[in-house]
């Protein structure tokens, strides 16, 4: 016959197991169409599970997601939101989208929706080292002309700023984050002095931003 205390450390080892593997106290941000554009719209990045209740793999991915939310909650308490959705409850949050399956995961930046969806590794790891390069600076900055030619090609924009605190920095700097995600460009910024110029033989396409 079994002893009391001994049943006792078998159920609080029992309830701590069950506790991690639902992911208890790590919860992902239930999006729905009252709360996503809010959400969307007041932080840089927004990682989306969609999901379905009766799927295996979405219910394989959810403690997984879980942890993933509350890792990164820590790392960025303001600027990210890791969040899900239940297809089958916010069925036209989920077509705006157009999931198709589940799980599906996307991402959106600065309220733009990423054309294409994660198919990397789903391990906590993996999905918290997508988000940490998403959150990285999309503008290498170079002080010098010397550096720059050594690192800038044919497919670089480069943008000529005196004051990292001025609004044509932060617009061009926000769009750079746009194409970051679509990988369709390599984004250089380089700033320099005033009055300086930069040499002619240097292959740049300039975009210039103009407040107001």
């Amino acid at each position: 016959m079994t002893c009391p205390s001994a049943r006792i450390i078998v159920f609080c080892t029992l309830t701590v197991f069950l506790r991690q593997l639902r992911g208890v106290g790590a919860e992902a941000t239930e999006l729905t169409s009252d709360n996503y554009d809010s959400l969307a719209s007041s932080h840089s990045l927004v990682f989306i599970n969609f999901y379905a209740e009766w799927c295996r793999f979405s219910q394989m991915l959810m403690p997984i997601w879980n942890q993933v939310a509350d890792q990164l909650k820590q790392e960025y308490p303001e600027g990210v939101v890791i969040g899900k959705v239940n297809c089958e409850m916010q069925g036209p949050l989920a077509q705006q989208f157009s999931v198709t399956k589940y799980p599906t995961m996307k991402l959106v930046r600065n309220s733009r929706i990423a054309r294409k969806e994660y198919r990397g590794q789903r391990s906590v790891e993996a999905l918290t080292s997508f988000v940490r390069q998403q959150m990285a600076d999309p503008v290498q900055k170079f002080e010098s002309l010397f550096d720059l030619k050594s690192k800038a090609t044919k497919r670089s924009v480069i943008g000529y700023f005196q004051d990292e605190s001025s609004n044509e920095y932060s617009t061009f700097k926000a769009v750079c984050g746009i194409h970051y995600l679509q990988c369709l460009l390599c984004l250089i910024a380089i700033r320099v002095s005033a009055g300086r110029r930069a040499e002619r033989s240097l292959p740049v396409f300039c975009w210039l931003w103009h407040g107001g």
